[in-house]
């Protein structure tokens, strides 16, 4: 079939949007307190570390490695973590952005317990560098512990020497009262106890054909301020990931329902809409330094939920800017535009 010059001027149209708009929207959710969380740190005399609660993972797995390996100056690849198993120490949910917060900061707890005991007990040995110490004046570097003086002595050593294979401490974070407990000591963290948040803001840039009423994505950037950052890059993917929800929320996911019946008319990948990677332009992320030592242990606010909103409005404020119409329902569909 022959395509006329005006059928192809459309199609042309249809791909290359031509009307720009720029939107702005602001990203806000509560860091609310939630359950106690519980984590078991075991040390083999080899070196290795374990770590064990019982969350499932979502990425808190990493988290967990990372904290202990900083807390501890041991190689990442040289922590195990055992997590999404009832048996194991309690964990809160994961829910409200709470699980990188609550587990990093147990997590932090275990270490410093292991390092406080590992530490007594190399100061009471005569055959360690580290004999008559003061325990509180040792720290962690290079998998030892490190004496003021900078004597080291390998935290295998110190066991192998009291005829230990193991040594295990499990540590508690309570949230809601900033109750912290590690090693048979406890510590009260001074939690805000006024409401707290994490902020982000979107910027957006979209295009709309206004013979078609089609919109599309051209470019989203944006700014977070969540507490404590223990991993930028798994952060970033994050906020990225929030991001393609909002924009599946803005422009394309809608669930409908049969008015007679009341059944889901689009129950599968076949009717709902989601976006696809055509639909997901370049998203720039960037963090704005957050502290907050009245959170808890680590100043983690957390992330979560909070990417995903500001999407939907800053795409509905570029809307707004390109075509002068204000939408106010979602998603945004081209029909609304013509």
């Amino acid at each position: 079939m022959d395509i006329t010059d005006r059928q192809l001027t459309g199609i042309v149209r249809a791909v290359h949007l031509t009307v720009n708009g720029y939107g702005m929207g602001t990203a806000f959710y509560n860091v609310a307190p939630l359950e106690r969380t519980q984590v078991r740190l075991r040390l083999y005399v080899s070196g290795r570390v374990r770590v064990e609660f019982g969350e499932q993972d979502i990425g808190t797995g990493t988290v967990a490695a990372l904290t202990v390996a900083d807390a501890l100056s041991v190689p990442i690849d040289a922590v195990e973590v055992a997590l999404g198993d009832t048996d194991l120490p309690r964990a809160g949910s994961s829910i409200a952005q709470a699980s990188a917060a609550a587990v990093s900061s147990a997590a932090h707890l275990a270490a410093r317990g292991l390092l406080r005991r590992l530490a007594t007990l190399a100061a009471a040995d005569p055959r360690s560098p580290l004999h008559q110490a003061d325990p509180d004046s040792i720290t962690a570097r290079d998998a030892q512990l490190v004496g003021p003086d900078g004597r080291g002595d390998p935290a295998g050593d110190v066991l192998r020497r009291a005829s230990l294979m193991t040594m295990d401490v499990i540590s508690e974070w309570n949230p809601a009262s900033g109750l912290a407990a590690a090693a048979g000591t406890e510590a009260q963290i001074p939690v805000r106890p006024d409401s707290t948040f994490s902020y982000g803001a979107w910027f957006a840039v979209i295009a709309v054909d206004p013979d078609f009423g089609l919109i599309r994505v051209r470019r989203l950037a944006g700014a977070f301020a969540a507490g404590r950052i223990l991993n930028r890059k798994t952060a970033a993917s994050q906020i990225r990931g929030g991001a393609i929800m909002g924009i599946g929320q803005a422009l394309l996911e809608a669930t409908t329902t049969d008015r007679t019946t009341a059944r889901i008319l689009n129950p599968g990948l076949n009717e709902y809409l989601i976006p696809a990677h055509a639909d997901v332009p370049v998203i720039d992320v960037a963090f704005v330094e957050d502290r907050d030592d009245q959170i808890n242990v680590l100043g983690v606010k957390g992330l979560g939920e909070l990417p995903a909103t500001g999407v939907a409005p800053a795409i509905a404020n570029a809307v707004h800017h390109a075509t002068g119409r204000r939408i106010r329902d979602l998603p945004i569909r081209p029909e609304m535009l013509i």
